[in-house]
């Protein structure tokens, strides 16, 4: 059930990236369609994961040195991982900035949202997607140094980037940070899609 949830959520977002924001035009339109690319790649892959795990194999934690080996092993692989890297940490950047700026209140459905949900659930919204922004780019930092050293081992998925945080000094605080920020994230999430009034809003967008 969680891989096919997410699996929909990866498919939410690339519908998204193709089709493009009516209310957007030029660079600004282009960045959106990039990032929610790349969300929805990321997404992909957790979904993967997740069907994995439900098949009794591994954990899908080695997916991104995987897609890495291959890419190196082929001539320009370099620039391709490296482009790729570059996509992600652009889309998790765009993410964290675009939560940062609450861009995502013209999304929120404040009509069924009581004023005592209004303000928790705009802070959740902004902490969570700010950390999930700060975390995907992190992931395509990694993706970007394999390109570098030409070494697939140093591209890791996100399971493998924060496995990575908690080891450095202080890092399990950070960790923290992050584990509150994806719950932030879910919390807010839930909420907006049992309040949320779909017919609505797609009337209004029309």
């Amino acid at each position: 059930m969680l891989g096919i949830g997410l699996a929909a959520y990866a498919a939410w977002r690339l519908l998204q990236a193709v089709a493009g924001n009516v209310h957007e035009s030029g660079t600004q339109e282009l960045a959106q369609r990039i990032g929610w690319g790349v969300v929805a790649i990321v997404y992909l892959a957790l979904a993967i994961s997740a069907f994995e795990v439900s098949g009794g194999h591994s954990s899908g934690s080695n997916q991104a040195s995987s897609v890495s080996s291959t890419l190196l092993r082929h001539h320009g692989g370099q620039y391709v991982l490296a482009a790729l890297g570059f996509g992600i940490v652009l889309g998790g950047c765009w993410l964290a900035v675009w939560a940062a700026l609450q861009r995502f209140s013209p999304n929120l459905m404040t009509r069924k949202v009581p004023q005592w949900v209004s303000g928790s659930l705009r802070a959740a919204e902004t902490f969570g997607n700010v950390t999930r922004g700060l975390a995907f780019a992190g992931v395509g930092a990694t993706f970007i140094t394999a390109a570098v050293v030409d070494d697939s081992h140093d591209a890791r998925g996100l399971n493998g980037a924060l496995k990575a945080l908690a080891a450095h000094p202080g890092g399990r605080y950070l960790l923290l940070v992050v584990a509150m920020g994806f719950l932030a994230f879910s919390a807010a999430s839930m909420t907006e899609a049992w309040l949320r009034d779909v017919d609505r809003n797609v009337a209004e967008r029309r």
